[in-house]
Formats: structure tokens, C-alpha cells, sequence
């Protein structure tokens, strides 16, 4: 099973991993496994920082 996910320069469901790196079929960006998981984890600081403390 191919996994998918949504590109970061696109924002389209379309990238797809080739075995060396994602692939975007729509803007054609292409990108390194470590490089995504190190953007998605910046996207995911961003929303809790917006999201603002939490109540115990």
C-alpha cells in the first residue's frame, strides 16, 4: 500500500513516497523523508502554540 500525503508547497493530497523521497504528482516538489517529518513537526508546534495552555 502506497502511502499518501498533502504537500507542503501545493497543499494537494498528492504526495506520494518512491523509495528515496515524496513526491508531489501535482506542483512536482520533491522532498526528503527527513526534511517532511521535520516540517510537519513545525506545523504541529505552531498549532499548540495557538491552541494556547491547557487546563489540567
Amino acid at each position: 500500500m502506497m502511502k499518501i500525503r498533502s504537500c507542503p508547497s501545493c497543499h494537494q493530497h498528492s504526495l506520494v513516497f518512491t523509495g528515496a523521497f515524496w513526491s508531489c504528482a501535482v506542483c512536482r516538489l520533491a522532498v526528503t523523508d527527513q526534511a517532511l517529518a521535520f516540517d510537519l513537526a513545525g506545523r504541529q508546534r505552531t498549532r499548540e502554540k495557538a491552541a494556547g495552555p491547557s487546563c489540567p
